[in-house]
Parts: C-alpha cells; structure tokens; sequence
C-alpha cells in the first residue's frame, strides 16, 4: 500500500518541481497594463474588443500569450516575448533571433488587428498577443542582454530566497505590495495630460530604448541580497513603466480598431 502511494506522489512532485516559464510583470502586472487601457479605449475600440475576446475583459485575456506557453504547438512563439540586446548595442545593430522577437512580433500582430479582412481567428489571436506583449516591451529585463538570457542567469536572494534578477523584475517587486490588478492600476502614476499624448505617440523603439536606459541601474544589486532596499529604489519606474503600458496599448487599440 505504502509503495503504492509512492508511486503516486513521485510524478506529481516532480511535475511541482518542473519550472513554469516566468511572465513579465506577472498576471497582476499584465492585467494592470490591460485594465488601465480598457479604460481609455475609444466607442467603436471598446465595441470591437468586447466582440473579438467575446465579452471578456481584456485584463483576463492578458494572460493568454504565456499561458499557452505550456502548448508545444506555441514553441515558435516563444521568442516574441523579448528582445536580446547587448550593452554595445542598439536593435539596429544587434543580432535578430530567426524566429522574430518582441517588436517584430508586435507590429505583426498591430497589421494583423487592422485588417478586417483577415479570419476572425487570427484577430483574435492579434489582439491577444498585442495586450501582452506591449507589457513585455516594457519590462526593461525583456529588452535584455543575450549574454545573461536577460538577466535568468544572474542569480540573487529575494528575502532570502534564491531566484534570479529577471523573476525579481518579472513578478518578485509586484507580488512584494500584495495588490490586486485593480489597486495596481491605480497605483500607477499618470502625468499630464501633454505627457500622456506623447506616451500615445511614441514609436515602439522609444519604448525599447527607455528600458535599455534604465537597465544599468536594475544590475546595480551590491552583494545580490535584494529586498526593501531595491523595491524601493525601482518600485516607482515599475509603476511608470506600469502605466506607460497601458497609456501605450489604448493608443494603439484604438488606431487599429476605431
């Protein structure tokens, strides 16, 4: 009986033990981003989103392009989540996965979205990927250095616990304040209004190139025991960037479905 049990218990540990692929912001990043734009979609925009995910918000389906990371059938999506770019640098120069990344993949899904012509399906799927990947694009560790996976290989303790600096950036600092995505979004700072118009108008490579610019001061993590410390310090372009997001997808929903 008792070796029966083992057998039981050994698969689903080891299934427990399996590392789930990381998202940027976390879910309640992601449907922060999501919820903030929601809101700051134009009538024909909102009308079309609500049709296109079925009536489900988009704060639910800003998950979706990491959860079907766990579908082999996606492998070949999964370099669009992110953008390797080294110190030297800039995307021009950089080197460029074979298999797309985060601002091709992105601009594919935006013309995709515009298109009424194409199949339902496919629309879908494009505005799905779009919710989440202008979140990616704003997580600075998903414009990351090829030579440490965007910061997977460098290893630090959170409270103590041993992870890497990329969770800490993906998830760690947002799960710290034990918000909701509710609270979350309206944590994040909006500035003026002028401000906000040029968030609307700025291109995708101003988007990279304000992540690439604060890298420098997240690898800035002394002995690597971060905790307090370094929510404070970030916790506040966290945020920024948190709202960025969701000024940045609201633009960008509206011009393709308006």
């Amino acid at each position: 009986m008792h070796r029966f049990f083992l057998t039981l218990a050994i698969p689903v540990l080891l299934l427990l033990m399996v590392p789930r692929p990381a998202a940027a912001w976390g879910q309640n990043g992601h449907r922060a981003i999501a919820h903030i734009a929601e809101a700051r979609l134009g009538k024909h925009a909102r009308r079309a989103v609500r049709e296109l995910l079925d009536g489900r918000s988009m704060a639910e389906a800003s998950t979706w392009a990491d959860e079907i990371k766990s579908d082999p059938a996606w492998d070949y999506a999964s370099p669009w989540h992110y953008v390797n770019v080294e110190d030297g640098e800039t995307y021009q120069t950089a080197p460029k996965h074979p298999g797309g990344d985060a601002i091709q993949a992105l601009e594919r899904m935006r013309r995709i979205l515009s298109d009424r012509a194409q199949p339902r399906v496919k629309r879908v799927e494009a505005l799905k990927f779009l919710i989440h990947l202008v979140g990616d694009l704003h997580q600075p560790l998903h414009y990351g250095r090829r030579s440490d996976r965007g910061g997977n290989d460098v290893s630090v303790r959170w409270f103590g616990k041993p992870t890497n600096l990329h969770a800490v950036w993906d998830s760690s600092i947002i799960q710290s304040w034990e918000l909701s995505y509710r609270e979350l979004a309206d944590m994040a700072p909006l500035p003026s209004k002028p401000v906000q118009k040029q968030w609307e108008n700025d291109p995708v490579l101003t988007w990279a190139a304000e992540s690439f610019a604060y890298r420098r001061e997240l690898y800035r993590i002394g002995n690597g025991k971060l905790g307090y410390r370094y929510v404070y310090l970030h916790g506040p372009f966290v945020k920024r960037r948190i709202a960025q997001a969701g000024v940045r997808l609201a633009a960008l929903i509206n011009k393709a479905l308006d």
